[in-house]
């Protein structure tokens, strides 16, 4: 029980590695509030988690407006009286050079990715100083350090991604906050595995890249991430844990 007496907001909350960490905290004895722009799905989390005996809520809240990001905390705080972690999960990717991405698009993965992790912690802090502290893990990617033929704003949303998180820690180290960020590999959650299950030729040559020869299972990156957000991560602050299964390392 590594999250006992511990409430957990996490966005992205309902789907693919976000619906993973929430059920897998709620296994370690953890709060949840499942905050997501799915209202349906957010419904099917939360009562995986009750259906397994554990605590969770959830909020229908889109990260990018900052209306939403209040009331997501305000919510927590009603139901809850505290916040001790917060995993800042949505994201959103896309492909394209600097020449072809659509203005649009790179305004739209930016806003879910670094506005929607920024208006989190703007509203997520607060409530944690008031609790006494707490720790935030923003999600990364191995793209933060490596470039990428196919996407010119996801790896740049994730580069920007990695120095906000180190800001933040310095910034609130003294109110007994620490923020982290995660970095993952290709991980197989359903929308990865429909994407290469139907390109065998596409997701050989991304396996390739992997020493491990797979990709990551969704429970593999939430127990780096319990790491991280539980009290056994204590004295890590204002760095990254990569999680890829050597593809950094080639």
């Amino acid at each position: 029980m590594r999250m006992k007496d511990k409430v957990t907001v996490i966005t992205g909350g309902a789907s693919g590695l976000g619906t993973e960490i929430a059920i897998y905290f709620a296994e370690n004895g953890g709060t949840v509030v499942v905050a997501d722009i799915n209202s349906k799905a957010i419904d099917e989390v939360v009562a995986t988690i009750k259906g397994k005996g554990g605590e969770a809520f959830g909020v229908t809240a889109d990260v990018t407006v900052a209306k939403d990001m209040e009331r997501l905390f305000n919510s927590c705080e009603e139901q809850y009286g505290r916040l001790d972690a917060l995993f800042n999960g949505a994201g959103i990717a896309a492909v394209g050079n600097v020449v072809d991405l659509p203005e649009e698009t790179w305004d739209r993965v930016m806003n879910v990715n670094l506005k929607g992790t920024f208006l989190a912690c703007k509203y997520a802090i607060p409530l944690m100083i008031k609790s006494g502290g707490g720790a935030i893990l923003n999600a990364g990617s191995v793209t933060t350090f490596s470039g990428d033929s196919l996407s010119c704003v996801y790896p740049a949303s994730k580069s920007a991604l990695l120095t906000f998180t180190k800001n933040t820690a310095l910034q609130f180290v003294k109110q007994n906050i620490r923020a982290n960020t995660i970095c993952p590999g290709h991980c197989w959650t359903p929308i990865v595995a429909a994407l290469y299950e139907k390109d065998q030729e596409l997701k050989d040559k991304l396996l390739a890249k992997y020493p491990m020869g797979r990709f990551a299972q969704p429970r593999e990156i939430a127990q780096a991430a319990l790491f991280l957000l539980s009290d056994e991560s204590s004295f890590v602050t204002g760095t990254e844990l990569i999680v890829d299964g050597g593809f950094l390392a080639k």
